[in-house]
């Protein structure tokens, strides 16, 4: 539909006709003596005053807006239409920028129902990768860079392409200069001008293939491993509650231990080859593997229904996203039976031992019968005094042979955990404390130690006691974490160690007893890897720092690390 006509506002067309007939006549009077020479003046004016009034009348009705308007519409499409052009090449360069930075190879070309045809664009990344100019590929084909090999899949890369829009797949291309490039080709049917061409994006994947080989040799130098280590491995899912799932891989040693095939280890877990037999309790195992590592000694069941004890070391490890357990399982058959050859030798060593410690004792009881029956019979001062010598000397020989009751039984047990204030105050309960006081506060305070380590703490409060003096007050027990584990202190307020004692306080035979206390002390704890040193202050009091190794101490449960 036209737009309807608009009239000239009245003073914009008076304004206009002023000027018009003033041109009009300025031109007349110009021209009109070179026209009509002969006519007079009162005709030419006649003349004038007509032609000037029809070309007012004509430019006072002439539509003045609507032609402005027209003009300024027309304008206004052609500074749009141009906006649009610049647009469209600013978006053409950004195109052509993105296109020729990408990088990966970037081929237009045509396809047909024979197979791929001319390339129609390239960019300059599949130039540098084919080794050709722009030009010059622009003037070739897909075959042209194709493998021979390539030709037999053609006919089923086209197929799924036009059925499926889009196809992935790996292949070589052909460079310049003939040598083989392995890529993956990534192609899209697109709309190009009217005609439906193909885009393939091309990925030059030699890095990736010789990361592919290296994972590939890995693989079979871990599996070459895997079966040919002397133990057995098994990789296992962990449930939701972190008891064992199924097994995932086991090597071929985990199968002839228990004599299942692998295929049927697979659809087992751990719990299917186990007696129910734990060193320690399984609640504890599962707890410190949660944290990561645990190790522990149970029984196997193999498919014969025999039973093989192991020994398993397992590490909880992020397997695909999901927390599964690696382990190592040795066989300790033979560990068993070195061990409970020993425990029968020993036994057969302390039950001698204790059958001589009975005799001598016997035998010592009599000597000092004897030696207090001469004291009756003598009067010499100088033979009293050598009596009193050989009593103190059979009372000496009567502390030795003691002494190697608790000896005999060091190490003969498994160690185990202990918590520290038990056995504290099993110690005190057993020594004469008199108004000293006992000041621990380690409640939750396990130490994985020797059976006899009650004894280590009942000889320090023993000592204490002993040689802490009248100013001794109070035996304290604290503890602290450092870099090397725990170090637990025991403390007193008593008279303190000399200095000059302190590197022999821990020998053999040095000390006013027995000297054995300290020395078996040391020997308690240093089965476990615990050691012992003292380090109070002479007139102040006696300090002795134990220091428990990580893993072998934890509070509530909890290993400490």
């Amino acid at each position: 539909m036209r737009d309807p006509i608009e009239i000239t506002p009245p003073g914009q067309r008076l304004f206009v006709v002023f000027i018009a007939t003033f041109a009009t006549m300025s031109v007349y009077e110009s021209v009109s003596p070179f026209v009509i020479p002969t006519v007079p003046d009162w005709w030419s004016n006649l003349l004038t005053i007509v032609f000037t009034s029809v070309v007012a009348v004509i430019i006072a009705f002439f539509p003045l807006s609507s032609f402005h308007k027209q003009y300024e519409r027309s304008l206004a499409e052609m500074e749009k239409r141009t906006a649009l052009e610049r647009e469209l090449r600013q978006n053409e360069i950004k195109f052509r920028e993105m296109f020729n930075h990408a990088n990966d190879a970037v081929l237009i070309h045509e396809i047909s129902p024979a197979g791929p045809g001319r390339f129609i664009e390239v960019n300059d990344q599949a130039c540098r990768m084919l080794g050709y100019t722009h030009e010059e590929l622009l003037r070739s084909s897909v075959p042209d860079i194709d493998v021979p090999e390539q030709q037999e899949n053609v006919s089923a890369i086209k197929e799924k392409l036009f059925r499926e829009k889009n196809v992935i797949f790996r292949t070589e291309h052909l460079t310049r200069d003939r040598r083989r490039i392995p890529v993956e080709v990534s192609n899209r049917l697109i709309e190009l001008d009217g005609q439906t061409v193909v885009m393939s994006i091309v990925r030059d994947i030699a890095e990736c293939r010789s990361a592919e080989e290296a994972l590939r040799e890995s693989e079979i130098k871990f599996r070459g491993i895997f079966d040919a280590a002397n133990d057995g491995i098994q990789f296992h899912d962990v449930l939701e509650d972190g008891s064992p799932g199924q097994f995932i891989d086991v090597n071929d040693v985990s199968c002839r231990m228990v004599g299942y095939t692998r295929d049927e280890m697979l659809n087992m877990s751990p719990l299917d080859i186990t007696t129910g037999y734990h060193n320690r309790p399984l609640p504890e195992i599962v707890r410190e593997l949660s944290q990561g590592h645990a190790t522990f000694e149970t029984e196997h069941r193999r498919k014969d229904g025999t039973t093989v004890p192991v020994e398993i070391n397992s590490h909880t490890i992020l397997h695909q996203g999901k927390k599964r357990v690696i382990s190592i399982v040795r066989d300790i058959t033979e560990r068993k039976r070195t061990q409970d050859a020993l425990l029968l030798s020993n036994r057969k060593l302390n039950l001698l031992s204790s059958i001589t410690r009975h005799d001598i004792r016997n035998q010592i009881t009599a000597l000092q019968a004897y030696i207090e029956l001469s004291k009756e019979s003598v009067t010499d001062p100088v033979e009293l005094a050598r009596i009193g010598h050989e009593f103190r000397i059979a009372e000496k020989i009567r502390s030795q042979i003691e002494f190697t009751a608790d000896y005999e039984n060091l190490g003969v047990t498994s160690p185990v955990w202990q918590e520290i204030c038990g056995i504290v105050n099993t110690a005190v309960a057993a020594l004469p404390m008199g108004g000293v006081r006992l000041d621990i506060r380690q409640d939750g305070l396990e130490v994985f130690g020797d059976s006899l380590l009650e004894k280590v703490f009942y000889n320090l409060i023993d000592n204490a006691l002993r040689y802490g003096g009248e100013r001794l007050t109070t035996l304290r027990i604290t503890s602290r974490e450092n870099d090397g584990g725990l170090v637990i202190s025991f403390d007193d307020d008593g008279m303190g160690i000399p200095d000059a004692d302190k590197d022999r306080l821990f020998t053999k035979g040095f000390g006013k007893n027995t000297g054995l206390g300290l020395f078996l002390s040391r020997e308690i704890l240093s089965i476990t890897g615990i050691t012992i040193t003292e380090n109070g202050v002479p007139g102040i009091g006696a300090r002795f720092e134990i220091t428990v190794p990580k893993g072998a101490y934890r509070f509530s449960g909890k290993t400490g690390a």
